[in-house]
C-alpha cells in the first residue's frame, strides 16, 4: 500500500503541472482575442481540462469526502456550458438570451451548497466568525444594492426579466462571499487544495463583479478580458482536485481560531467604511433600494456593536481566567502558594494572629507509584474537596505542590497554637478515600506554627517553619501534628549541611565500601560477603548509614552511590574469585529509587560483564516496603535481573508488609530475618515463635534463610536448632575494609588447602 501511494505521487505531480500549463496557455490565447471561434475553443478546452482533473483527482488520491468533489465537477460542467453557448444566442431576442443563465444559475446554487457542506464537515461554527461574516456580508450587500442592483432595476434599456436576472447574480455573489469569509475566518488548517478551492471561488466573484457592473449600465456583452477570472477559476479548481492535499479538504478541524488577526481586520475594516460611501444619496434610485440601504446600514451598525460587545466580554472573561490561573492551583482549584503568601501577609499586616498548618500526605507516593499519576491526581482532588467542605469558611486552604497543602486559620482562644485544629484535620483526612481502584487510606503529617509564638515573622518564614515542623512529625512516626520549636531550625540547617556534604563525597573519594562476612552457621564456612556503604567525613569522622542513606534517598544521590557500591563489590569479588577456587558471592543492597530507574537493570548487567563476574554470584537485597510500595516497577527490574541469573533476597524480613504473595510472584530466592527478632530468640518466646514460623515458611517455599545480627553463641546455636543454615553478625565477623576481607579470604582458603 505504501509503495502504491508513493508511485502515485510522481504521476499526480506530472498531471498537476500539465493542467496548470494547459490552463495558462488557454488563458493567453483567450485574452489575445484571435477570433470568436478560437476564443470559444480556448474556453471549452479549459472547461474540459478542469472537468477531467475533477474526475482523475478523486480517483488518484481517494479523498475522505467524495461528494464535495462530485458537486464541484457538476459546477465546472455547468460553468463551462453557460459561456460556451453565449456566442450562439447573441443574435436572439427575448428569453433566448437567458439560455446561458439556465446553466450558470444552477452552477452557482451547487457551488454555494458545496461550500456550505465544507463548512459543516470542518466544524466551522464560531460565534465571533459568524458576526464578522455578517459585517462583511452586509457591507457587500449594501454596495451591491447601491451600485449594481439598483442601477440595473432602473435601467430603461433592459427588459424586466433581464434586469431581474442581472440583479440575481449580485445576490448570489453576496452569499458566496459570506461563505468564503466564514471558511477563511474559521479555517485553522489551510491545506493547499482548500486554498485553491477558495481562490477559485474568489476569482468567480471578481469575474461576476465585472459583469455585474457592466449589466448595471445596460451592457450585455463584454471584451474577452472580462472572462479571464472565470478561466482562472477553472484552472484553480482543477489544480485543487489534482493536488494530494485534496484528500483532507472535507476533514473536520474543530479548534477555535484566533478571534482577532490582521487578516480579519484587512477584510473587516473596508466593510466598516461602507456606510460612508452611502452618505450622498442618489435621487434616481428606487424607493425600495433607498429603504434597503437604510436597513442594511442599521444592520451593519448593529453587527458591529454586538461584535464589539462580545470582544469586550471575551477580554473580560479571559482576564478573569488568567487571574484565577495566576492565583489558584490548576488541578484542585485551591489557592496556590503566591495567593496564600499574599493573604498571609495581609493578615500579619493587620496584626491578626494566625496559625499556619503545613500538611504532607503519608503514603501518597505509594499510591502514585502503584496505580499511576491519574489515580494520584484523583486522590489529591478528593483531599482538596474534603478540606473545602469540612473546614470553617475563615480557613484559607491552598496547595503548595505535589501532595503538600497549607492552611491558614485564625488563632482561637481555646487553640492558640493550632494543634487542636490540626488533630481535627488529621481525623478528617485519615478517613478512607473511594478511588477508582478501590478504597485507599492515607494519613497526614502536619507541622504547625503560630504567628503569636513566632513574633515578628514574614509569611515565607512562617510557611518555612511549618514545613520544618511537618518533617519532624514525619520523623516521629507520621500521622501526627507537631508544633514548631526554634530548635528545629538547627535540625534543618544540619540536614542542608549534610545534603551539601553528601553531594561532594563521591567526587572527593570519601565514600567507601565495607564487607561483612556471610557464613554457614553449623560449620563457620565463609560463603561470601554483604557490601555495605560507608562515608568517612573529613570534618566529623564516619557518618552512620542510617543517616546518609536516608538523605541520599530523598535527594536522589542514592543512584550514583548505589552504582559506586555495586562496582566496588563486584571488583573485589572478581579479585577474590580469581585467587581462590571458591565460588563465593556478594550481597548488595538496592533501594526503591534504584529499582524505579529505567537504566538500573542495564547498569547491573554491564557491571557484571565489566568485572567478569557471573550473575549467579550477585545477590541483590531489597526491603519488604520496597516490594510492596512499588511492586509493579520493582517487579519489572527484578524479573529481568532474575532471568539473567541474579538472585533476589528480602532484607529485614518481618519488619515491613510481610506477604507470601510477592515472595512467589517476584521469584525471591532468600529471606533475611531481621536482627530485632534474632536478638530475642533465646530470651523472648514471642521472638522465637516468629523466627521458627519464618524459617518454616521459607523452607516450605524452597527459600534460603539468613539470620542477621547474631552476637552470641547461644543465638547461633538456637538458630541452627531451628534449621537456619546461614547468618551474619558481630559474632561471625564485623564489617571490614576490602583489604581485610581479601586477607580473610586468603587465610580461610590457605587453611582449607592445608587441611588433609
Amino acid at each position: 500500500m505504501a509503495q502504491t501511494a508513493a508511485a502515485r505521487l510522481p504521476r499526480a505531480t506530472w498531471l498537476l503541472r500539465a493542467h496548470v500549463a494547459l490552463v495558462l496557455t488557454c488563458l493567453v490565447v483567450y485574452v489575445a482575442d484571435l477570433g470568436s471561434t478560437v476564443s470559444a475553443a480556448a474556453f471549452v478546452v479549459t472547461g474540459l481540462a478542469t472537468a477531467a482533473a475533477m474526475v482523475v483527482g478523486p480517483r488518484l488520491h481517494r479523498p475522505q469526502d467524495v461528494v464535495t468533489w462530485r458537486r464541484l465537477l457538476v459546477t465546472c460542467v455547468l460553468f463551462a456550458i453557460g459561456p460556451a453557448v453565449r456566442p450562439q444566442v447573441d443574435g436572439l431576442h427575448g428569453l433566448g438570451l437567458a439560455l446561458p443563465d439556465a446553466f450558470l444559475l444552477p452552477g452557482y446554487v451547487i457551488a454555494l451548497v458545496t461550500l456550505r457542506r465544507l463548512l459543516r464537515l470542518r466544524g466551522s461554527r464560531d460565534p465571533d466568525a459568524a458576526l464578522d461574516v455578517a459585517v462583511v456580508t452586509v457591507g457587500a450587500a449594501l454596495l451591491s444594492i447601491s451600485y449594481i442592483v439598483g442601477p440595473a432595476l432602473q435601467h430603461s434599456s433592459l427588459p424586466g426579466w433581464t434586469a431581474a436576472i442581472v440583479a440575481v447574480y449580485p445576490v448570489l455573489d453576496v452569499v458566496l462571499l459570506a461563505l468564503l469569509a466564514l471558511l477563511a475566518f474559521t479555517a485553522r488548517e489551510r491545506t493547499p487544495s482548500l486554498m485553491l478551492v477558495g481562490g477559485a471561488m474568489l476569482a468567480l466573484l471578481v469575474g461576476d463583479l465585472g459583469y455585474n457592473l457592466l449589466g448595471s449600465r445596460g451592457a450585455l456583452t463584454a471584451p474577452p478580458v472580462f472572462d479571464t477570472p472565470y478561466l482562472l477559476a477553472f484552472g484553480l479548481l482543477g489544480a485543487a482536485a489534482l493536488h494530494p492535499s485534496m484528500r483532507a479538504v472535507g476533514s473536520g478541524y474543530h479548534e477555535r481560531v484566533q478571534a482577532w488577526s490582521w487578516q480579519r481586520l484587512a477584510v473587516l475594516v473596508p466593510a466598516l467604511l461602507v456606510p460612508s460611501l452611502l452618505i450622498i444619496p442618489d435621487a434616481n434610485l428606487p424607493l425600495v433600494v433607498r429603504w434597503l440601504q437604510a436597513i442594511g446600514s442599521a444592520g451593519l451598525v448593529a453587527a458591529i456593536i454586538v461584535r464589539a460587545g462580545r470582544a469586550v466580554r471575551e477580554q473580560s472573561d479571559s482576564r478573569r481566567v488568567f487571574e484565577h490561573l495566576a492565583t489558584h492551583d490548576a488541578l484542585t482549584g485551591l489557592a496556590n502558594r503566591p495567593a496564600l503568601n499574599e493573604r498571609l501577609e495581609q493578615e500579619l499586616a493587620l496584626g491578626n494572629g494566625v496559625n499556619v498548618l503545613f500538611i504532607d500526605l503519608d503514603g501518597f507516593k505509594m499510591v502514585n507509584d502503584s496505580w499511576g499519576h491519574a489515580v494520584g491526581d484523583e486522590l489529591l482532588l478528593l483531599v482538596a474537596d474534603r478540606l473545602r467542605r469540612h473546614l470553617p469558611p475563615d480557613v484559607v486552604v491552598s496547595r503548595a505542590g505535589g501532595d503538600e497543602f497549607i492552611l491558614v486559620t485564625p488563632a482561637r482562644q481555646h487553640d492558640l497554637d493550632g494543634t487542636v485544629f490540626a488533630e481535627h484535620v488529621i481525623a478528617e483526612l485519615s478517613q478512607p478515600y473511594a478511588l477508582s481502584v478501590g478504597d485507599v487510606v492515607v494519613t497526614p503529617s502536619i507541622g504547625v506554627v503560630s504567628s503569636a509564638a513566632a513574633g515578628e515573622r514574614t509569611a515565607d518564614a512562617l510557611v518555612r517553619d511549618a514545613d520544618t515542623a511537618m518533617y519532624r512529625a514525619k520523623d516521629g512516626g507520621r500521622s501526627r501534628a507537631v508544633a514548631y520549636d526554634p530548635s528545629m531550625g538547627e535540625i534543618v540547617r544540619g540536614r542542608v549541611t549534610l545534603d551539601r556534604a553528601l553531594r561532594q563525597a563521591l567526587g572527593r573519594g570519601e565514600m567507601d565500601v565495607a564487607f561483612q562476612p556471610l557464613v554457614e552457621l553449623a560449620t563457620g564456612r565463609l560463603l561470601g560477603f554483604e557490601a555495605l556503604a560507608r562515608w568517612n567525613r573529613p570534618d566529623g569522622g564516619p557518618c552512620t548509614p542510617d543517616v546518609f542513606i536516608a538523605a541520599a534517598e530523598e535527594n536522589g544521590l542514592i543512584l550514583p552511590i548505589g552504582d559506586f557500591v555495586l562496582d566496588r563489590a563486584l571488583a573485589e569479588l572478581s579479585t577474590w574469585r580469581s585467587s581462590s577456587p571458591w565460588e563465593m558471592g556478594v550481597n548488595v543492597n538496592v533501594s526503591a529509587r534504584q529499582l524505579q530507574d529505567p537504566g538500573f537493570t542495564g547498569r547491573v548487567l554491564a557491571a557484571l560483564a565489566r568485572f567478569d563476574v557471573p550473575a549467579s554470584a550477585l545477590r541483590l537485597e531489597v526491603t519488604e516496603s520496597t516490594l510492596v510500595g512499588d511492586e509493579a516497577t520493582a517487579a519489572t527490574s527484578l524479573r529481568e535481573l532474575e532471568r539473567a541469573g541474579v538472585s533476589i533476597s528480602v532484607d529485614d524480613f518481618g519488619t515491613g508488609y510481610s506477604s507470601l504473595s510477592y515472595l512467589s510472584r517476584l521469584k525471591v530466592h532468600e529471606v533475611k530475618i531481621d536482627r530485632s527478632f534474632v536478638a530475642g530468640v533465646t530470651t523472648r518466646p514471642e521472638d522465637l515463635a516468629i523466627v521458627r514460623a519464618t524459617a518454616a515458611m521459607a523452607h516450605a517455599l524452597g527459600l534460603a534463610v539468613v539470620a542477621e545480627g547474631i552476637e552470641t553463641e547461644e543465638q547461633r546455636h538456637a538458630l541452627v536448632e531451628l534449621g537456619i543454615s546461614r547468618g551474619q553478625g558481630w559474632l561471625l565477623g564485623r564489617p571490614m575494609p576490602a583489604a581485610s576481607a581479601a586477607a580473610l579470604v586468603s587465610r580461610v582458603w590457605g587453611a582449607a588447602a592445608r587441611r588433609p
